[in-house]
């Protein structure tokens, strides 16, 4: 577990952060729109925890889907795989990823990266991204000792399959290098695996690659996909059961202000509080409308599909290097899996801040008209003393 005082100084920090920042130019504050009542949630049931490998690239987007993930009470999160060809890179995507499960009192989690190089061609996210994620947006993440996998990442997801084959769903919110090589080397891998759920791919909507990045001319790809094309190809063709997430569903539910203004008043845990922290770094990013719920999305969905949806669609990703090499489109020769078209913005934003306010019962209406006890809120060990994280380090299912 974190030390006191080290949880003490983030918290510290993250409740410190200055004041609102302006909405993005193209659409205000909405604040009537996220004024929601309270509604009852089903309460998680701890005892039938939903086991999962995240397969991340350790972008900040997927931050919020790891804690988000992790401090779900349903959830047991059995390994943590970096791809190397990601935002972060692999020693870096491995010190964050320890990091984030010591601050949330999961620190022995196992944790390794995988391949460095795409299957065809040289795609990458650019340097600038990638140069950020090093320095961590110079956000302070404990120090995790727990030993990890190193570069043995794609071992920990084979082994960790088929540790327990048929039961556990693949949380792939990067490029799908690693996946797909664990694939390549033991193709019945993919009759062992319960779901992979993909943030990755733009079906009816353009792609996020050329908008990012006008040197790229690739304006149909999402840069998941584009980054690795053979590889997406290969998962999504392998027979494993696909649950795609594409920019269909994730432009609906974007980072913006109204967003922050919530948890800007509101963040009473430590998740929430360093959720506070990393919205904090990236008012720019919010500010020009360019910041989305991507991976967090996903996250969510992987436990309530219905908050997005959903289609049973042939998908083919485009594999021939050219102006749309990673492109997923509809095809009748595309394999058949299920798509999130739409996502529910409201109800997403209820269900992640429900999460992370430790508050299963309900959520309460905008932070601006809550009346609670002051102690009503308080940040809660996970787990009661003496008790052991549920994850694959230490007991099993």
């Amino acid at each position: 577990m974190i030390c006191k005082k080290s949880l003490i100084i983030i918290i510290s920090i993250a409740t410190a952060c200055g004041s609102l920042f302006a909405a993005p130019k193209n659409e205000p504050h909405n604040t009537k729109a996220y004024a929601m009542q309270a509604k009852k949630t089903k309460v998680p049931v701890f005892n039938d925890r939903l086991p999962i490998i995240i397969d991340s690239d350790m972008a900040q987007d997927d931050w919020l889907a790891i804690i988000y993930t992790l401090e779900r009470p349903d959830s047991n999160v059995l390994a943590i795989t970096v791809p190397d060809t990601g935002e972060s890179g692999g020693p870096i995507g491995l010190r964050i990823a320890k990091g984030l499960c010591l601050l949330l009192g999961q620190g022995n989690i196992p944790v390794g990266y995988g391949t460095e190089k795409p299957f065809v061609g040289n795609n990458a996210f650019p340097a600038e991204w990638r140069k950020q994620i090093d320095t961590v947006h110079n956000i302070i993440l404990p120090e995790n000792n727990f030993p990890d996998y190193g570069n043995k990442g794609v071992q920990l997801l084979i082994d960790t399959i088929e540790r327990y084959p048929g039961k556990v769903t693949i949380l792939a919110l990067g490029p799908l290098t690693n996946l797909a090589v664990a694939l390549d080397k033991k193709p019945e891998l993919a009759k062992k695996i319960r779901e992979v759920v993909i943030m990755g791919g733009a079906v009816r909507v353009a792609g996020n690659v050329h908008e990012s990045t006008p040197s790229i001319p690739n304006k149909t790809a999402e840069w998941n996909i584009f980054v690795d094309p053979v590889a997406a190809d290969k998962v999504i063709k392998s027979g494993a059961p696909i649950y795609l997430i594409p920019l269909d569903a994730c432009n609906k539910v974007p980072i913006d202000g109204s967003f922050y203004k919530i948890v800007d008043k509101y963040h009473p845990t430590s998740a929430s509080a360093f959720v506070h922290r990393i919205l904090k770094t990236r008012k720019d990013f919010m500010n020009e409308g360019a910041w989305y719920f991507w991976d967090p999305l996903a996250a969510a969905l992987m436990f309530q599909p219905g908050l997005a949806d959903n289609e049973n669609l042939k998908i083919k990703v485009i594999t021939e290097q050219g102006p749309d090499f990673g492109r997923t489109v509809e095809a009748k020769d595309g394999t058949l899996i299920k798509v999130a078209m739409n996502a529910n913005k409201h109800e997403f934003v209820h269900n992640f801040m429900a999460i992370l306010i430790h508050s299963y019962e309900t959520v309460p209406a905008y932070p601006g008209r809550i009346k609670v006890a002051p102690d009503e809120y308080v940040d809660k060990p996970m787990y009661a003393e003496g008790e052991a994280p549920v994850n694959s380090a230490n007991t099993g299912l």
